[in-house]
């Protein structure tokens, strides 16, 4: 009786206490709630996409409220993906707002051709698998406490530890690679062997999805199939579209051609200046910016932008092929990042660059940085090691970061030396800020860049 009696006391202060966080929680003024259930800075880009879309539906039908009393906030940022059959799965863990809690819940979406499913596994879901099947229940719970350790930097009551290793598979036509870990349980020397557990995070060719419809529930599907309007349905060309396809005869183009073209490309000029003019006024918290341009001349902007990073939704560049990519650095480096490199490559592999007329662009205080594709099959080979996360190109990446420079030449040069040495395929145009008599900076022309290997800057031979 007095275990009865201590167990329904306990369920109530749990019961009030969750009650009281929810109160809590719905105190939040304004867009408080749904700007930090929405917050994606660091996830992929896929994922942010299917939070941009979530967001769009809570528009119109309110949902976040009820999820986040029920199962907390989704950490975008911490989401892992692996494939299921031909789609490719996101699990998002999901933090409670009851303080000192694991990961209970895991937000899982499934990317299909046409069409993305979720659902929310919890953690009582996973226990009452394991008391109708029996066993130690490892498979039906790990990844709670994975998450636990992974997104929360907890140690997870159940007491598992994980050991971290690496596969790496060419079974599929696209390169996979496999982070796994080994569970184990107990106490030191006395551990319990909980298996291997796996999941994708390589690269694989994604098919757009279109959300179609949130209910807030636990699960259900989001665009296509069921009673889905096919109208809404979004084409997905650019899957079909791979990069061998391009025209051999387009191989080894000159930079100098390019730089004269930018140079009096008026609409592009007057785009770059209005970053380059915003960069140049730089206060504290500003936000990257930028476009994409595509091949029938719409101009696609971002729909996330922070500090040091922003995104586009996937829907708004399917079927469409990109001619010009350009995004501000307010307070960074003049050159690429290595995640704006990982961004390039992953639009090329999926076929939306139309390499014979692409431009890459970052725009900072010094100028406006700018990639062209001039050897298409060493671009190729590149971005595919760009994409596996090759150690030899980042330890190299690396060693160009902690090069000391001497202004913005020597800054420039040494990323042109890191192109050259891993046989990018890139050339580097640069369009470097001037100064009037007034002390107002300004862009002009752009100019064909080349280095000595040494990180000295000097102007591409176009004769």
């Amino acid at each position: 009786m007095r275990k009865t009696f201590l167990v329904c006391c306990l369920f109530s202060l749990s019961m009030l206490w969750c009650f009281y966080a929810c109160l809590q929680e719905d105190s939040f003024i304004g867009n408080n709630k749904v700007d930090r259930f929405f917050n994606t800075f660091g996830a992929d880009e896929n994922v942010c996409w299917i939070a941009e879309q979530l967001r769009q539906k809570n528009d119109s039908s309110e949902f976040v409220s009820a999820f986040v009393c029920k199962y907390g906030y989704p950490r975008w940022e911490k989401a892992h993906e692996f494939p299921e059959g031909e789609n490719v799965v996101y699990a998002v863990p999901v933090k409670s707002v009851v303080p000192d809690s694991e990961i209970n819940s895991i937000w899982f979406f499934s990317m299909g051709q046409d069409s993305t499913t979720y659902r929310i596994y919890t953690r009582e879901m996973a226990e009452s698998i394991t008391t109708r099947v029996g066993g130690d229940g490892v498979e039906e719970t790990w990844m709670f406490d994975y998450f636990t350790i992974n997104a929360l930097h907890k140690k997870p009551e159940s007491g598992i530890s994980f050991v971290y290793s690496t596969a790496d598979t060419g079974t599929r036509a696209a390169y996979e690679s496999w982070e796994c870990v080994h569970a184990f349980a107990g106490y030191e020397g006395y551990e319990a062997d909980l298996g291997w557990h796996c999941w994708f995070t390589g690269f694989v060719y994604l098919m757009d999805a279109n959300f179609d419809k949130l209910d807030g529930g636990s699960s259900g599907s989001i665009g296509g199939g069921g009673n889905s309007d096919s109208s809404n349905s979004t084409p997905t060309e650019p899957q079909d579209i791979k990069p061998q396809d391009q025209d051999p005869d387009k191989e080894d183009r000159s930079p100098c051609g390019t730089a004269s073209k930018l140079s009096s490309d008026a609409s592009l000029r007057l785009k770059v200046n209005s970053l380059f003019n915003a960069v140049q006024n730089y206060r504290v918290g500003d936000t990257e910016n930028g476009w994409i341009k595509t091949t029938t001349g719409d101009y696609i902007y971002p729909n996330m932008k922070e500090a040091e990073h922003l995104g586009y939704a996937n829907t708004s560049l399917s079927g469409k092929m990109i001619t010009e990519q350009y995004h501000s650095h307010p307070a960074g480096a003049p050159f690429p990042s290595w995640a704006d490199l990982k961004v390039l490559a992953t639009r090329y592999q999926r076929g939306q660059i139309n390499a014979a007329n692409f431009s890459y662009g970052v725009v900072s205080s010094m100028g406006c940085f700018t990639m062209v594709i001039t050897s298409e099959s060493a671009f190729s080979a590149f971005a595919q090691s760009v994409l596996d996360n090759d150690v030899d190109l980042r330890d190299s990446y690396g060693s160009m970061l902690k090069t000391k420079t001497n202004g913005v030449d020597s800054a420039v040069a040494k990323f042109i030396d890191f192109l050259k040495t891993s046989v990018s395929g890139l050339d580097v145009l640069f369009n470097e800020a001037s100064y009037n008599s007034s002390g107002n900076a300004r862009l002009g022309n752009w100019q064909a860049k080349d280095s000595n290997g040494s990180a000295n800057i000097s102007n591409y031979n176009c004769n």
